[in-house]
């Protein structure tokens, strides 16, 4: 499908956008999950990566959430927040500014011509803010006892560490996602690492916009249309990857993010709206930001076909892959533990274990 209608009365590049946003993502992933780094990251025998928050929030990931319509996540869902109210705004700044560099270095022809407009725009506080409101976050940690998240995540220690099946988290599989599909990667931390994903990712997108999508267009690579879709869609795609690259003093945290860029979501939502809920929404300088709830999915189109013709590929709401919950070590363990289990059972979650802090006592 061509990005425009007509070649030589080019539409508005947003129009078609959400299409060729998912293919640039989709090639970009792939190109990542080759180089290999996320296995390098990944602890060995890292099972379950872990959100801590407070002990009443359970009640709300487990809470069914409704649209208009239907009952979208009847086992609950995990709630992807604006990265508008991000607490430091110097931390998507540093990330904007490792691809920055990274467009800079490389020696891509497309990347080269729009270098200018590209670095104008990601300097443009305007548009950065604009970027940042299109992307929710879900963070979690590889480690799920650990002291400073307690102290500054999970309520001062007296909250609780849910752990998720890794494996289910990060790889949107065949027969089992986590919707709206987005990136789901650990947080680079080492510097170097840094600039060399950077440049992977920029120089991937470039490459297949170059290679492959520009035959549809009807328009000379040259051409100032053809290099405002180009950096409309790599627009998009950094605001999807600046929230993996973050500060090595930050280490500690081993932090993994689930990424949503609502850009991408336009055509997906035409079937399944954003599952925001009166009640949810934060402010940013007197303007409402909306939240996005993750919900786990099978993929019918894996499942056996009943009747005859084919099937159509509909998700089907499933439990979250909720593997253990950690009590903080500030908790009174015995009555969080009865809270906890009582919300699991009354959720239909069950054999989930409930464990205790091993982290000493830190009022």
């Amino acid at each position: 499908m061509p990005l425009y209608n007509n070649p030589v009365t080019p539409v508005n590049p947003q129009a078609m956008a959400p299409i060729w946003n998912l293919a640039a993502r989709n090639h970009v992933a792939k190109a990542i999950n080759s180089d290999g780094f996320i296995t390098a990251m990944l602890p060995a025998g890292l099972n379950n990566l872990y959100h801590y928050t407070n002990a009443s929030s359970l009640h709300h990931i487990l809470t069914p959430r409704l649209s208009n319509t239907s009952n979208l996540a009847p086992f609950g869902s995990l709630r992807a927040s604006c990265s508008a109210i991000m607490n430091d705004i110097g931390e998507y700044e540093h990330g904007e500014i490792i691809i920055s560099d990274a467009i800079q270095s490389s020696r891509n022809g497309l990347l080269a011509a729009t270098r200018a407009q590209i670095l104008l725009e990601l300097g443009d506080t305007t548009k950065r803010e604009e970027r940042r409101r299109q992307v929710f976050l879900f963070s979690m940690s590889m480690v799920g006892d650990l002291k400073s998240q307690w102290m500054e995540y999970a309520d001062a220690g007296k909250g609780i560490s849910i752990g998720f099946d890794v494996e289910k988290v990060r790889v949107a599989a065949n027969d089992y996602a986590l919707r709206p599909y987005g990136q789901s990667y650990p947080v680079i931390y080492d510097d170097q690492e840094k600039k060399r994903i950077s440049l992977l990712i920029v120089e991937s997108f470039a490459d297949w916009f170059d290679s492959n999508q520009a035959k549809g267009m009807g328009f000379a690579p040259s051409e100032t249309a053809h290099q405002d879709v180009f950096r409309y869609l790599l627009g998009a795609l950094i605001a999807s990857y600046v929230p993996i690259l973050k500060n090595r003093q930050c280490f500690e945290e081993k932090e993994w993010r689930n990424v949503v860029n609502n850009q991408y979501q336009q055509i997906q939502n035409a079937v399944e709206p954003h599952m925001t809920a009166p009640g949810t929404q934060r402010t940013k300088d007197g303007v409402a930001l909306d939240c996005v709830f993750l919900n786990a999915v099978h993929n019918a189109s894996t499942l056996p076909a009943s009747g005859n013709g084919p099937i159509s590929p509909a998700p089907i709401p499933v439990q979250l892959p909720i593997t253990e919950i950690i009590v903080g070590p500030n908790a009174d363990f015995a009555s969080t533990k009865t809270q906890i289990e009582g919300e699991l059972s009354s959720h239909g979650y069950v054999g989930v274990p409930v464990r205790r802090s091993t982290v000493p006592y830190a009022p």
